[in-house]
């Protein structure tokens, strides 16, 4: 075992973590796209003082086996989402009856805050079930452990969630699943404009839009997300990485607004709006853009794994693509990770954690949680198994998901991203929604990053 090395924090830096926000996707965008496949749960807000068991405690608790290591470990998820990872977790049980794991739900827009402050206060959870990528500032600040010298893992996971687990060379976390944006066409619609072959490149994107759009009817070509939110972003993100750029320079050191590539994003993003009037000139934010394309009444939109269970009951026919390509193919990655916090000094403890992870990657184990949850697989090995092929072969539109992990990109891993990536959101409400011209959107967007920027790294 590792010596983990572990400096206090002060409680005001902990908060002031917590109130800038650290780049975590909101429920419904790629956090959704991770979480097992079911409908939507409203998130029951836990108490503001305690996060909830989710299991009801006895008036007696039952004498555990002698050498019985217990692990606190705190999840985002709710509703079904939890229900199914619960079911896995009393798999992991019974193959291991010597770790008890005490689970605790914690909403998805508060665990990271509610980590925060318990870190601050001296009583962190053993683990942390973490939504989206690896906060740098989780990092940096000796929250998390690294676990290069603790997890022993039976294969290795995909290259695909190096960007988000990876900090300054060290691992901070082990993926359980992960999620990524797609294109979703309705068939039917495609089929009746006579459009023939599915689009793969922004070109054919707008061809097709404008064949199927019947504004008159309201009957729409596509639905992009537009609110100024992290979730636009994400999508504004994958666009980007089809033109060859992405929303840090290369070194990550500053924000890359003023790039043609990113005024050529900003303008196609503009063209779908105002030129070619495929996209509806409305406010969207990302899950009502997936709400608008399940009427029926859309010819494409972007989504993410966990809805194609939804859409096998639609009243259409629903067929998946990769991301329409300009000069290359990209797609915004995230995903779900055990964690483990940098308290955990107890050798016990810290290869319990390592049983747990090495459980969830094996194939046979990730193969059935993947196939179940319509996550994407930690490992080749898991792709490779009959049981997910299987499930391949029974719903294909997955696949376009699996194919688009080998060029999949993380958030980038510098302090102070959310703002960049906020700043991003606003400029492309405000050239997409706000008639602002996209190189003036971007002047300002490249201020606002800039000056966010500084600000988390100070």
């Amino acid at each position: 075992m590792s010596r983990l090395a572990y400096h206090k924090m002060t409680r005001r830096r902990l908060l002031k973590g917590a109130v800038l926000g650290f780049p975590v996707f909101a429920a419904g965008s790629l956090i959704g796209a991770c979480a097992p496949a079911a409908a939507p749960v409203p998130t029951a807000k836990p108490e503001a003082t305690k996060p909830q068991q989710t299991t009801g405690a006895p008036t007696q608790a039952p004498a555990k086996p002698a050498g019985t290591v217990t692990l606190e470990t705190w999840t985002h998820f709710a509703g079904a989402n939890l229900e199914v990872l619960n079911q896995f977790l009393g798999e992991f049980k019974k193959d291991n009856a010597d770790i008890e794991l005490n689970l605790v739900a914690v909403g998805a827009g508060e665990i990271q805050a509610k980590l925060l402050t318990a870190v601050a206060g001296g009583a962190p959870p053993d683990v942390y079930h973490l939504p989206g990528n690896i906060p740098p500032e989780l990092a940096r600040d000796k929250v998390l452990a690294p676990l290069d010298d603790i997890v022993k893992l039976p294969v290795p996971i995909l290259k695909a969630f190096d960007g988000a687990t990876i900090r300054e060379g060290r691992q901070y976390g082990i993926a359980v699943q992960g999620g990524l944006g797609a294109m979703a066409y309705n068939k039917d619609l495609l089929d009746a404009a006579g459009v023939t072959k599915v689009p793969d490149t922004w070109d054919e994107l707008v061809d097709a839009g404008l064949k199927v759009t019947k504004a008159g009817q309201g009957q729409w070509g596509i639905a992009f997300p537009n609110a100024g939110d992290s979730n636009t972003a994400g999508q504004v993100r994958s666009l980007l990485m089809a033109a060859g750029s992405d929303v840090m320079t290369p070194d990550l050191k500053q924000p890359a607004f003023n790039t043609p590539e990113m005024l050529e994003t900003f303008q196609f993003g503009v063209d779908l709006v105002q030129k070619y009037k495929v996209n509806p000139q409305k406010s969207y934010a990302q899950l009502q853009t997936y709400n608008d394309y399940t009427t029926g009444k859309f010819g494409a939109c972007m989504l993410f794994p966990a809805w194609l269970l939804q859409l096998k009951t639609g009243k259409f026919k629903t067929v998946t693509a990769e991301m329409p390509k300009r000069k290359t193919r990209g797609t915004a990655f995230a995903g779900n990770y055990w964690t483990l916090l940098a308290a955990v000094k107890d050798p016990g403890k810290q290869q319990a954690f390592s049983r747990l992870v090495a459980w969830w990657t094996d194939p046979k184990n990730n193969s059935r949680w993947c196939a179940a949850t319509y996550g994407l697989p930690t490992t080749e090995a898991t792709v490779k198994t009959d049981v997910y092929q299987k499930f391949l072969k029974e719903d294909p539109n997955a696949k376009a998901f699996v194919d688009s992990m080998a060029y999949a990109s993380a958030t980038p891993p510098v302090i102070g991203i959310s703002g960049v990536l906020l700043a991003l959101a606003r400029a492309w409400e405000a050239a997409v929604l706000g008639n602002t011209a996209p190189k003036d959107a971007l002047a300002a967007g490249q201020k606002e990053a800039a000056d966010a920027l500084a600000k988390a790294q100070r």
